[in-house]
């Protein structure tokens, strides 16, 4: 299936076919190469090219009118990568104010030319120029990622704002916050609020760093409902109700709530069951 036959790149606001398009290719971040390109051939993209070191993984795809840029996330049964996230060192980042070090240590691994000991390669910044020349055009940048590869989207999308280069829109899913007030002020001014931050439910890795520590979330909120509906910044009874009875309905069940519920595509709790889910 081609999912994204219905993606309208030039969008302004939220569009259901987009946030599940960017679902599935923040999934396919996951995969292998050679999966990747299948996926990529099967959507419409002519254009792929693959990033990898120090942990840091991504794509970029292309196609004519679209450029996306796909970072891998962290396993979601992984409990210590998910603890990464408590380590809460913030420092200058893009745009604006301060982020936190670790996403952004790991964003700059492949953002620039790096070397791995097979070569030197081109990193994403350039590769994305690249591929906007290959499709020809003037595509449309769109950003998507899930877990850990939700906080790199949030600050790709920032430095490459910050050179004064459009991003039509970021998709996140499960992102952890990201860096201070004065960051979420200065990239949802310059993102157009065009910054879906989709939330599953009982999902723990979007409560971490915590407020407390001096971090906030980026763009508009998107919940994912344990009834399987999509509610645009539901209030806080509405967060409280809803995420009890996704821990109730869980009783019983296999595995932690809030850790399957971060999961991109496991079982009937992750982020792409629950936007098809959406659908019906």
């Amino acid at each position: 299936m081609n999912r994204f036959s219905a993606f309208k790149p030039r969008a302004l606001s939220f569009v259901e076919d987009n946030a599940v398009a960017c679902a599935f290719a923040a999934d396919a971040a996951y995969k292998s190469n050679n999966e990747v390109r299948e996926l990529a051939a099967r959507w419409g993209f002519t254009e792929t090219r693959f990033f990898d070191c120090q942990g840091t993984q991504a794509c970029v795809l292309g196609k004519s009118g679209l450029v996306l840029l796909a970072f891998r996330g962290t396993e979601p049964d992984k409990i210590e990568d998910i603890a990464t996230a408590l380590r809460v060192r913030k420092v200058g980042g893009p745009l604006a104010g301060r982020v936190h070090r670790g996403f952004l240590m790991a964003l700059l691994t492949v953002w620039d030319d790096y070397d791995t000991p097979d070569g030197r390669h081109t990193g994403i910044e350039h590769a994305m120029k690249e591929v906007r020349e290959k499709v020809g055009g003037s595509p449309a940048t769109w950003i998507t990622g899930h877990s850990l590869g939700a906080a790199l989207a949030t600050l790709a999308a920032a430095f490459l704002l910050e050179e004064g280069r459009p991003v039509q829109g970021i998709h996140t899913f499960g992102c952890p916050r990201v860096g201070d007030s004065d960051f979420v002020t200065a990239l949802n001014a310059r993102s157009g609020m065009r910054n879906y931050r989709m939330v599953n439910n009982n999902d723990i890795v979007t409560r971490v760093p915590p407020r407390s520590f001096g971090y906030d979330h980026a763009g508009q909120f998107w919940y994912l409902s344990e009834r399987g509906h999509i509610k645009d910044d539901p209030n806080s009874w509405y967060l409280f109700l809803d995420r009890s009875l996704g821990a109730v309905c869980d009783i019983g069940e296999v595995g932690i709530d809030a850790i399957k519920d971060h999961s991109m595509n496991s079982g009937e709790d992750g982020y792409i069951p629950a936007l098809l889910k959406s659908r019906q």
